[in-house]
């Protein structure tokens, strides 16, 4: 038990060195103190000279840093709005719901991309005087504790998660097409920019969905949001069937999405039994075309299991060669630390109240802690647990 122990708190300092890791961006506006209140449960930020009000956030950074950063101190136990109003809209009350569902969500880390979540954002970004606020009914926004708040060009989390480029896995197995194959040289099913896909009468005829069940999709943009998929056909009287979560809504890093239509389309069996049909990729976040559809294909076999199983077996009894305390990358090592505090959280209030251990003590002493210094922590935090 006392080791166990020593590991909880081994861990809670590697959350604690983990929030000390800085976010890079390209482009950082601090916004600092809220500085435009309607009332306790809608506040937010003004620009200079809005409602005759001097203060530090200009309207050419507004313009320039589309994403919207927000670091809590508390979780949002619900739904977050956001609302924003400038003399680019004549003040009108522009209210956008569900940048958190209103079940709330776990995440401390909250990035707003304004250009997709600001209702004419065109409007917005012309402007010369804009206010924009936080609604969050569930409490008061005072409540979210934030943090700290600020403007960026770049999404942290895409950045964080960016692989260095010289330090790709060496034992990545690459994905390559496989099996009986039909080309989808092209989408000729269109519902919009939002849903494209292709039709029986095309291409997508040749193709035996009973066997051929895989879609694959090979991307030049990984998915910033969820993608879904949807058909419809003669075989189910044309009803609108529609999968979402193919991608998750917070996206991926994937470039290379394989959909087994099998599992993922909603009453299968009848669109195997349709002689007249289409099939739809959905891509809210942005336009279908913003994810750059290199090659997109059908076939019997699935690449990336076939890949898999065709790597060669890595050194040490089957074991990634590339351990988890060698990873070169940060952001995998600070990734590696994240995932070793969420196995323990459960436990970690009891942990460090039995241990006589306080934040403030584990706090103090990393003030100094550098990359290396993490990335020894991990190193004795993966040996740790390798023992368990």
């Amino acid at each position: 038990m006392k080791f166990r122990k020593l590991i909880m708190v081994l861990v809670t300092m590697a959350f604690v060195a983990l929030l000390s890791l800085p976010v890079f961006a390209a482009n950082m506006v601090e916004l600092g103190r809220m500085t435009a209140t309607n009332n306790a449960n809608q506040m937010g930020w003004a620009t200079d000279g809005t409602d005759g009000n001097s203060t530090s956030l200009m309207m050419e950074d507004l313009a320039a840093n589309k994403f919207l950063v927000l670091e809590l101190g508390a979780a949002p136990a619900g739904g977050m709005q956001f609302i924003w109003q400038g003399d680019g809209n004549a003040w009108a009350w522009d209210q956008t719901d569900g940048v958190i569902p209103d079940e709330g969500t776990s995440e401390t880390l909250i990035v707003i991309d304004l250009s997709k979540t600001a209702k004419g954002y065109a409007k917005m970004i012309a402007s010369t005087q804009v206010k924009f606020f936080l609604g969050y009914w569930s409490n008061t926004v005072a409540d979210l504790k934030i943090t700290n708040a600020y403007l960026t060009d770049e999404d942290p989390r895409t950045a964080a998660a960016a692989p260095a480029a010289d330090a790709a896995p060496a034992d990545a197995a690459p994905v390559v097409a496989a099996g009986n194959i039909v080309e989808l040289t092209r989408m000729d099913k269109n519902n919009g920019p939002q849903q494209m896909g292709w039709a029986s009468d095309g291409e997508l005829g040749a193709a035996d969905l009973s066997t051929q069940k895989y879609l694959v999709l090979e991307l030049g943009t990984a998915p910033v949001g969820g993608v879904h998929l949807i058909w419809q056909g003669d075989g189910d009287d044309w009803t609108w069937d529609q999968t979402e979560g193919i991608v998750p809504d917070e996206g991926s890093s994937e470039t290379t999405i394989v959909i087994d239509l099998s599992k993922s389309a909603k009453n299968y069996s009848k669109l195997v039994a349709s002689s007249s049909y289409w099939i739809y990729v959905a891509y809210y976040s942005n336009n279908v075309a913003d994810l750059k559809v290199n090659r997109a294909y059908l076939t019997d076999v699935d690449p990336k299991a076939a890949a898999a199983s065709a790597a060669p077996a890595a050194s040490g009894g089957g074991a990634a060669a590339t351990s988890a305390v060698e990873v070169a990358n940060g952001a995998e090592k600070a990734a590696i630390l994240k995932n070793l505090v969420i196995l323990a959280s459960n436990n970690m209030a009891s942990v460090l109240e039995e241990s006589g251990v306080s934040f403030d003590a584990i706090v103090s002493g990393l003030g100094d802690l550098d990359a290396d210094g993490i990335a020894e922590l991990g190193a004795v935090l993966q040996e740790l647990v390798d023992t368990i």
